[in-house]
């Protein structure tokens, strides 16, 4: 669970960089790698999110492109100020 906080921990920080907030995000992808416990993903999500209302989707996977790796997310944020493009 530790290393899932951590994610969401370096995601924050990376949308704050960018001049946004979990409460500018969409939709969450969280990509665990088997065995982990998707119900810690949702818990981790929770934690670090707060009560922002994102769609979060949580997968089980074999494996991530770098092996080394154990989870990936992926956030859908609407950057405020940022032009909008259709």
């Amino acid at each position: 669970m530790t290393l899932t906080l951590q994610a969401f921990r370096n995601v924050v920080t990376v949308l704050e960089s960018a001049g946004a907030t979990p409460a500018d995000v969409a939709k969450l992808t969280i990509h665990l790698v088997a065995p982990a416990d998707i119900s810690a993903g949702f818990a981790a999500a929770q934690e670090v999110w707060g009560d922002h209302p994102t769609a979060i989707t949580v997968l089980q996977v074999v494996a991530l492109a770098r092996p080394d790796c154990l989870v990936e997310i992926e956030a859908l944020a609407q950057v405020p100020g940022a032009p909008v493009r259709s």
